[in-house]
């Protein structure tokens, strides 16, 4: 993967992290994942592009 890929799983992994307060991927569900999202104070495509890369990076750890 390249360099920015990994940085932007790194970034917006932790991010969700501490905002939904989750420490085990099998706590993660779709409830965590859109209050997370409802917290961010951005555009919706911004929005959409982070969805992508943190399901992008829950496909990897499938």
């Amino acid at each position: 993967m390249r360099e920015r890929t990994v940085h932007d799983y790194e970034t917006y992994v932790n991010d969700f992290v501490r905002k939904a307060d989750v420490e085990y991927l099998l706590a993660i569900d779709a409830d965590a994942i859109y209050g997370w999202l409802g917290q961010m104070k951005v555009k919706d495509t911004t929005k959409r592009f982070r969805l992508m890369c943190f399901c992008a990076f829950l496909g990897k750890c499938k």
